[in-house]
C-alpha cells in the first residue's frame, strides 16, 4: 500500500507539461539543457513567474482503470537556505487516507526548479517519515521521466473548468517514453506552474481551484522511514 500510494503521487508530480509555446520534435536534450520550454514535471514554472509562499493549486484526478476519483493539491509552503531552496507539499485525498509528501527543491517557484534534496511523507495520522533522495529515486523512477516524444502544438482554445474559464489555453499532444499518448494544456493565469489539464490512457486531471494562504500540514519532526504494518 505504501509503495503504491507514494508511486501514484510521484507519477503525478512527474507528468510532462509545457511551459512555453515552442516545442522540439524528437526526444531532444535534457530539460536543463532544452531551450524549447518543455518541462518534465507539473512542478515546472512559467519563465519569469514569481509566486508567494502560500500559493496553491488543486486538481481533480480520475483513475480510468480503477474508476476512482481523487484530489491532488500542490502548495508552496516555505523557503530555506537563505531563500535558495523551496518546500513544496503535495497532498492526495480520496484514498483510504490522505497522503502528503513534502519536498525540498533547489530553486524557487518562478525560476527553474532543480532536483529534490529532501522528501518527507505522511500517511493519514501516522508520524511523518524522512525519505532519502537516493531511496526515492529507486522507488519512484517516474519522477525522472524524459520529455514527450514528438510533441505537436495544439491550437489555442478556451477550456472551462471548476476553477473558471481559461481563454487561449496552450496545448500539446505527444507520446511519453512508455508509449502512452498524452494531451496537456497550460495557461498563464494559473498559479505556480500554469498547468491546466492533462489526460493519458490512465489518468484524467483538471484544475478545480487555486489561491493563497496554504500552510504545511506536516509539522512534526519526521522519524526514519519504515513501512507501516
Amino acid at each position: 500500500m505504501l509503495q503504491r500510494a507514494v508511486f501514484l503521487i510521484f507519477l503525478l508530480v512527474s507528468t510532462s507539461s509545457i511551459a512555453g509555446k515552442k516545442l522540439t520534435v524528437g526526444k531532444g536534450p535534457l530539460p536543463s539543457q532544452s531551450k524549447s520550454g518543455i518541462a518534465t514535471s507539473i512542478l515546472a514554472k512559467i519563465p519569469g513567474k514569481r509566486e508567494k509562499i502560500g500559493s496553491w493549486i488543486e486538481y481533480s484526478l480520475y483513475d480510468k482503470q480503477k474508476q476512482k476519483k481523487m484530489k491532488l493539491k500542490i502548495a508552496f509552503v516555505g523557503r530555506t537556505d537563505g531563500g535558495r531552496s523551496s518546500w513544496m507539499e503535495i497532498s492526495v485525498s480520496g484514498m483510504n487516507q490522505v497522503i502528503r509528501v513534502k519536498m525540498l527543491f533547489e530553486g524557487n517557484p518562478g525560476a527553474k526548479m532543480k532536483n529534490p534534496k529532501k522528501a518527507i511523507i505522511k500517511m493519514g495520522n501516522l508520524y511523518p517519515m524522512s525519505m532519502a533522495v537516493p531511496k526515492t529515486k529507486k522507488m519512484l523512477p517516474m519522477i525522472y521521466r524524459q520529455p514527450m516524444i514528438k510533441p505537436v502544438i495544439l491550437s489555442p482554445r478556451t477550456i472551462k473548468t471548476p476553477a473558471g474559464e481559461f481563454k487561449g489555453a496552450t496545448g500539446a499532444k505527444g507520446i511519453d517514453p512508455g508509449g502512452n499518448v498524452i494531451e496537456i494544456y497550460n495557461h498563464k493565469n494559473i498559479r505556480l506552474n500554469g498547468f491546466l489539464k492533462f489526460e493519458d490512457s490512465r489518468f484524467k486531471m483538471v484544475l478545480i481551484g487555486q489561491g493563497e494562504g496554504a500552510r504545511s500540514r506536516i509539522k512534526q519532526k519526521p522519524v526514519p522511514f519504515s513501512v507501516p504494518h
